[in-house]
Formats: structure tokens, C-alpha cells, sequence
């Protein structure tokens, strides 16, 4: 039993605990070298009799070390004490972005967007080390008293990728979350974290989650084969161009997202900054003759509204760099069915 006062490994000191999970519980420990404070996770007795999942989170906990990066939670130590396995971690003081969206209720606009792009920056550092969060969800996304990013639990997924969903006490804090990829047990890359950060971001813009079932295998099957509801029926205040970055990154497949969280990114609207150039593809449909899109007018199809036309383009193939179609589209010179030039403005 771990409580106020344990020693564990002859290294830390247990000082209180922080929160409890499915798979561990964090505690917030003195380092006896030098009387730094750390998170210290901790997992739970049922992981520490698996030989294979001890090995893979080991290994999964020293690849992690070796990855510094301002908006990531530094790992500084892992090791065993008896059944014991442990983690320490940087301490970050202040809140989850759990706890920081149900305080607020739903976030506005440009803090929605700020925080995402930090977790885009911490996302584009990992997947370039070769290291894919595979658990992005707001508990995972800490914010400092001044309001910084820092993403925790890289690594950790990893080491649990035997897992299912049906296992209590494991995934099932994350199937909100969960790409499709995911939920179908197919093989998962950057992509998965693009997806579930989209998640993440419709959540801070309208309080609530896209998808929620009676049970987790529902919630996990809503994530395969149901269309995402457009942010802005239920934030009308929304921007519509964020709408259409949620929706692009909440592609059911893959290749429609968007390539890089460096990407996703990029398409972040900046202070300052009202409009950018993207290339995209004609949408599937349209005749060669003439372009869909006119200057000044929302044109796609018969569709009238910002928000149908966002959500519209979310599932048409797009050439690269990618883009959400959610502004107004300018009249290019020329215009062929394979690509046309889109002026986004902010709304």
C-alpha cells in the first residue's frame, strides 16, 4: 500500500497523491538526491504481473527520456521497486485540460486554438523521434499556472497496445478520444493523434464530445461509422474556419487528415494574420467547365451555409498541403477538376 510517507526504490518520498487512473496512480514524491518534487506514476498491481507489458513499458519509458521538449512532460527516471513499477515525471502545478474545460464549460475560439497548437508542437517533435502519442485526451494535456501546454503520458498507449477496449480499467477513460484506426484494431501512425486532438479541440469549442454511446464499444462504433455533428450547430458563435479545421482532422480516414500535426498547425489562424493560401482539390462532383467556388458568396452545390460547406469538405480528397475549405473562396485565373487556389479569411 502506497500512501503519504512510502519510500519507494530508496529514491523518492511519497508526499500526497495527485489522481488515479485506470492503469496508475500518480503521486506527487520528493526525490531524496536533491529534494526536487516530481510526479511519480505508479502502476496498478494488476500490470506488474505482466512480464510483457512490464517489458514494453520499460522500454516505452526509457525511449521517452530521451525526448525534451517545452510542451512535453519530461520523464526523468523509471525503474522497478519489488512489484512495484514506477515513473517519475515533471511535476507540472495546475490542472488537466479536463478539469480546465468544465470550469469554463467550453473555451473560446483563439484559447481553443492556442492550446491545440501547442499540442500540435509537442505532437510534431514526438512523431519525428518516432514516438506516437496514441492517447491524446484532455487529462493527458496539463496546463501550467501560466496557462503553457506540457502533454504527458507519451509512451505510455504504446506499452499497451494488447490492450482492448473491453478490458476495464485500461483504455476505456479514452474510447471518447479513440480514432477509427483504433477502435477497428488496424494499424496506427501519426495520424491517430491528429484525430483525437480534433476531438480534443471540438470538445473545447463546444463543451461536449462528438460522440458518446451507451457503452464503449457503442462510443468505439460511433468513432467508425458516424458523421461527426458540425461544432458550429451547437457553438454558433464558432468561426467558421474552425470549424472546418476540426473537421478535416476528424476524418474518418487517415489520408484525409491532415499529414503532420505541423500542418494542422499551420492552418491555426495567427494574430495578426486574417487570411492564408491553400491548395485544394476540387471536390469530387463539380464539372471541369466551371469553378464551384465565386468570389465573396458561399457556393457549394445548393448548400447555403458556412457550416454545411465545412462539413461537406471534411470528406472530399484534398491534394497537399492540405487545407479546411472554410472561408471564402476567391476566383482563380484558372481553374481545372484537379486544384484550385482558396482565400481563407477569419469570421
Amino acid at each position: 500500500m502506497i500512501a503519504a510517507g512510502s519510500m519507494v526504490a530508496g529514491r523518492y518520498e511519497i508526499l500526497d497523491r495527485i489522481s488515479e487512473g485506470g492503469m496508475a496512480t500518480v503521486f506527487r514524491a520528493r526525490r531524496l538526491e536533491d529534494g526536487g518534487i516530481v510526479a511519480l506514476k505508479i502502476l496498478r498491481e494488476q500490470f506488474a504481473s505482466d512480464v510483457e507489458f512490464i517489458t514494453r513499458f520499460e522500454r516505452e519509458a526509457r525511449a521517452v527520456s530521451e525526448l525534451i521538449h517545452p510542451h512535453m512532460v519530461r520523464v526523468y527516471d523509471s525503474g522497478a521497486d519489488g512489484n512495484v513499477h514506477f515513473i517519475a515525471m515533471e511535476y507540472v502545478e495546475g490542472e488537466n485540460l479536463k478539469e480546465y474545460i468544465r470550469r469554463h464549460s467550453r473555451l473560446e475560439a483563439p484559447r481553443a486554438l492556442e492550446i491545440a497548437a501547442q499540442v500540435c508542437d509537442a505532437l510534431e517533435y514526438a512523431h519525428a523521434h518516432g514516438i506516437v502519442h496514441r492517447d491524446i485526451k484532455p487529462q493527458n494535456i496539463l496546463l501550467t499556472r501560466e496557462g503553457r501546454v506540457k502533454v504527458t503520458d507519451f509512451g505510455i498507449a504504446r506499452a499497451m497496445s494488447s490492450a482492448t477496449i473491453t478490458q476495464t480499467g485500461t483504455v476505456l477513460g479514452s474510447v471518447q478520444y479513440l480514432s477509427p484506426e483504433q477502435a477497428r484494431g488496424a494499424a496506427v501512425g501519426p495520424s491517430t493523434d491528429i484525430y483525437s486532438l480534433g476531438v480534443v479541440l471540438f470538445e473545447m469549442v463546444t463543451g461536449t464530445l462528438p460522440f458518446e454511446g451507451d457503452s464503449p464499444i457503442a462510443t468505439a462504433l460511433a468513432h467508425v461509422n458516424q458523421t461527426p455533428p458540425p461544432p458550429r450547430g451547437l457553438a454558433p458563435a464558432l468561426p467558421v474556419r474552425v470549424e472546418g479545421i476540426i473537421l478535416f482532422a476528424l476524418a474518418k480516414s487517415p489520408s484525409r487528415r491532415y499529414r503532420t500535426p505541423g500542418e494542422m498547425r499551420q492552418a491555426t489562424p495567427r494574430k495578426g494574420i486574417e487570411a492564408s493560401f491553400f491548395t485544394c482539390s476540387t471536390p469530387r462532383g463539380f464539372p471541369s467547365s466551371r469553378p464551384p467556388f465565386t468570389a465573396g458568396r458561399w457556393s457549394f452545390s445548393r448548400a447555403k451555409s458556412a457550416s454545411t460547406l465545412a462539413a461537406a469538405t471534411a470528406s472530399f480528397a484534398m491534394t497537399r498541403p492540405v487545407c479546411p475549405l472554410s472561408g471564402v473562396a476567391t476566383r482563380p485565373d484558372s481553374f481545372t477538376a484537379r486544384s484550385a487556389r482558396v482565400f481563407l479569411i477569419t469570421t
